[in-house]
């Protein structure tokens, strides 16, 4: 009898909690709505679908709730994510897309809310629940034998594939993925580590690594490498692959807009593979986005989003080097890869420039722009990728007055150059004298001035013409000129000077004061 009244008392103490949990969520769910609907629905839509008003500016879309189709999660492979893992995408956004980090505009509360609104949009969450979270082990040292162990897993479960030799996300069937809808999948660019969607943390990649992406070809590699250690030591080597978020200046180049190119020795070249580049320390590293100013508009993720430029001139010429990743580097009659890029054709007093899209009305800019040939025979090996590409030198002279008026095909370019398609990455050379007879519609070098500088980009494989492309706002070159010698042979002449005066004035005012004092 007593066990009956246990039971009992247990029985109806659940039901209280239960009926409380409810009541709670109820309340929770109607305030989310709320905030949903405030803030929400433009890219989700009313009904969480994912086709909200403004969907058909945005690439990628928006979740679809009413899938319940989860990506970034702690939970095995086609299971529910937790809550705190969808906290932590609604707290953090996601990189890359149009979905921002809610952490400063919604309190921790009013999160969760939204978080209990979107779970009722499938009825998944009821029937299934989420995962159980994968519990790893103990990471090891982060250190240059973890990263060695992990490169050596990287080739043997053959991730290059996918990724590329150098991470770059140009593998050999990257052009064949395709996600569970049959749309295109891009794998990762393992090299920008500021782009990874769902975090760039060595826990977040080993997350990724253990729990693969739903509705992505890319799976779980727990049953694969089963064990946590390898998995963290393949997460190591990922993560030695990130190169450091953009825009930057290495080796010295004068602050994050300034590049001083490199006096050298010697006849230019035109070739991208000339090793004198890589005695080049000096690199820009130059964050683009795409042209929205004007239709048509670049708005996909798709765009090519970050160029690096390093420079080198002679007596006579001046050369830059022009490099940015590429998956395909497939080309086809209309839409191929090009990268231009762009000086005022004269100096402007102060901070006065032209536009840095195609100039304007009253700021006429020069245009040197390369466009990769086009050659069908080398496009396609089988169903792999392409593993190089000769762009070749097709490269114009243009001048630009802004987008109002068409751009003015210079007759003929004094400027030469070659574009080279390899492991993922484009490489393109620009060379030209450093004057011309033509200054009304050419950029004429000076030694020791800074000349602005900007960029445009086009991705051939994203269907990028005219004015959809990547661009770039101002930035600076400034060929130096070695200080002569005889300047440091004057300064210290000066100064020895300047202390000697010091020294006879301090002798002969003590000598005055001491015969002052005589008399």
């Amino acid at each position: 009898m007593q066990k009956y009244a246990i039971l009992s008392v247990c029985i109806i103490l659940i039901v209280a909690i239960t009926n409380s949990v409810q009541a709670a969520t109820k309340e929770d769910i109607a305030k989310g709505k709320e905030i949903f609907e405030k803030r929400c629905y433009y890219c989700h839509g009313m009904k969480g679908a994912g086709d909200g008003p403004v969907v058909p500016r945005l690439d990628p879309k928006p979740r679809n709730f009413r899938n319940a189709d989860f990506r970034f999660r702690t939970t095995p492979l086609g299971t529910l994510p937790t809550v705190d893992d969808l906290f932590k995408t609604v707290s953090n956004g996601v990189f890359g897309t149009a979905m921002p980090f809610w952490n400063t505009l919604l309190s921790e509360q009013e999160r969760r809310q939204v978080i209990s609104f979107i779970q009722t949009f499938s009825d998944k969450w009821e029937k299934e629940g989420p995962g159980k979270p994968i519990t790893p082990a103990k990471e090891p040292p982060f250190n240059e034998e973890s990263i060695a162990k992990g490169k050596e897993l990287f080739e043997k479960n053959k991730c290059f594939l996918c990724h590329g030799d150098e991470g770059r996300g140009d593998g050999r069937i990257t052009k064949t993925l395709r996600n569970e809808w049959g749309f295109q999948f891009r794998a990762r660019n393992l090299t920008k580590g500021w782009l990874f969607k769902g975090g760039n943390t060595v826990q977040d990649i080993f997350n990724r690594i253990s729990t693969g992406l739903n509705g992505t070809p890319m799976g779980s590699f727990a049953e694969i490498i089963p064990e946590d250690e390898d998995r963290w030591h393949l997460a190591h080597f990922v993560k030695s692959m990130n190169r450091d978020p953009i825009p930057s200046t290495k080796g010295g180049g004068g602050g994050a807009t300034v590049l001083a190119a490199k006096k050298i020795e010697g006849d230019l070249s035109t070739d991208p593979y000339d090793p004198r580049w890589d005695e080049v320390t000096k690199i820009l590293e130059i964050e683009m986005g795409g042209q929205l100013m004007v239709a048509p508009r670049s708005w996909t993720r798709q765009i090519i989003n970050a160029v690096t430029l390093r420079s080198m001139y002679n007596e006579k010429e001046v050369t830059f080097l022009l490099e940015w990743d590429d998956r395909t580097g497939a080309q086809d009659e209309i839409f191929r890869d090009a990268v231009a890029i762009q000086f005022p054709v004269k100096e402007y007093p102060g901070a006065e420039k032209p536009h840095f899209a195609m100039g304007d009305r009253t700021h006429k800019v020069n245009l040197w722009r390369w466009e990769a040939e086009y050659n069908p025979e080398a496009q396609v090996e089988g169903f792999q990728n392409i593993r190089e590409y000769d762009g070749g030198a097709n490269i114009k002279e243009i001048n630009g007055k802004g987008f109002e008026k068409p751009l003015i095909p210079q007759p003929t370019s004094d400027v030469s150059g070659k574009g080279y398609w390899k492991d993922g990455r484009w490489r393109v050379v620009f060379t030209r004298s450093l004057t011309t007879e033509d200054k009304a519609n050419d950029v004429q070098f000076v030694m020791n001035k800074n000349f602005p500088v900007s960029f445009a980009a086009w991705n051939g494989a994203n269907n990028e013409t005219g004015s959809q492309h990547s661009v770039a706002p101002w930035y600076y070159v400034v060929l130096t000129t070695a200080t002569p010698s005889s300047i440091y042979a004057y300064t210290a002449i000066g100064i020895i000077m300047v202390a000697g005066g010091e020294l006879w004035f301090v002798g002969w005012l003590r000598n005055r004061r001491r015969n002052n004092k005589s008399t």
